[in-house]
């Protein structure tokens, strides 16, 4: 694979990263005849190897991805995340936006739930070879992607570990490579994902204890943890939260699945510990007010003394 050496951004060049994505995210939504005017056929070859997976039982097409900011990464078509990084090269434009703002060269990154590792490469290239970025990935086969695609970059450690309020052993269900990004020890948020699964067993640390051993303290963490987010919260400790790290969150309630905590408790708690909560909407972002219950979707803590808050409403 080409590019992939460490990649230092210039606050310049943070500009024309932004500036791709919103391209990106414009393209996506543009209509089919401009997609067929302009770049047809990497969205074609997502959808062919959707339908070949289907007639094939099975059959997954590995795939060389070239992001919004121009890396390149492995893939597995017609895997949901991978489609989109295929046919687009971005997934959550929000995270990705919110990253190009707050994440600073020389920082240190936590990514919890990495997947075939988009926004832990993208982590990487922001903070450059002096900064680090830590990645847990629990499901054996989705980590082996993430250990691919991050392979040669050495200021990235990866951990095949789940993470949680405490150090203990859980149970995850696998819903197959082609699902990957539903896999959870509650079960998947979508309610159309199959039935079928496999279970592994995965030991989960905290990021209080994984931060201690690494003698790290994260000054940004994105969080993914597909129904486990306020698990993720309460395993942080006082030493993170003292130190207050800028947070990525992932929301969204799903009627069904047993203990799981509303998605509004993982905001009051991040509201409590002294952060301001902030929405992406049209690729702007704006103070966010707690709602009873969330659809899928992101939000984004900022320590209420911290310069992003300024960065975030210039934008």
């Amino acid at each position: 694979m080409a590019d992939r050496g460490v990649m230092v951004l210039t606050s310049d060049e943070r500009d024309r990263y932004r500036a791709s994505l919103d391209e990106c995210v414009e393209w996506h939504h543009a209509t089919k005849v401009r997609k067929m005017a302009t770049a047809p056929m990497r969205p074609a070859r997502a959808k062919l190897a959707a339908a070949a997976y289907k007639m094939l039982g099975g059959y997954v097409v590995e795939a060389t991805a070239r992001t919004f900011w121009g890396r390149e990464m492995l893939v597995a078509l017609p895997e949901l995340v991978s489609c989109q990084i295929y046919s687009y090269g971005y997934f959550e434009a929000d995270v990705a936006a919110f990253m190009l703002i707050a994440v600073k060269e020389s920082m240190c990154v936590f990514d919890v739930g990495a997947h075939f590792g988009f926004f832990t490469l993208l982590a990487a290239d922001l903070v450059g070879s002096g900064g680090e970025v830590h990645a847990f990935e629990p499901t054996p086969r989705t980590f082996a992607w993430l250990a691919r695609n991050v392979s040669e970059l050495p200021h990235v450690e990866v951990n095949r570990r789940a993470v949680w309020s405490r150090q203990t052993g859980l149970m995850f269900r696998d819903y197959g490579l082609v699902k990957a990004a539903f896999n959870s020890h509650f079960g998947a948020r979508d309610g159309s994902v199959d039935s079928r699964q496999s279970e592994f067993s995965v030991r989960a640390t905290t990021l209080e204890a994984y931060s201690q051993a690494m003698n790290r303290l994260p000054d940004f963490i994105k969080i993914d943890a597909e129904s486990a987010e306020l698990e993720v919260l309460h395993g942080l400790g006082e030493r993170i939260l003292r130190h207050q790290p800028l947070i990525a969150l992932e929301v969204g309630d799903v009627a069904g699945l047993a203990d799981v905590q509303p998605s509004r408790q993982a905001v009051e708690y991040l509201i409590s510990h002294g952060y301001k909560c902030y929405e992406c909407k049209s690729g702007h972002f704006r103070s966010h007010v707690p709602a009873e219950q969330y659809s899928y979707g992101n939000l984004f803590f900022v320590p209420i003394s911290s310069r992003v808050v300024d960065e975030l409403t210039d934008r």
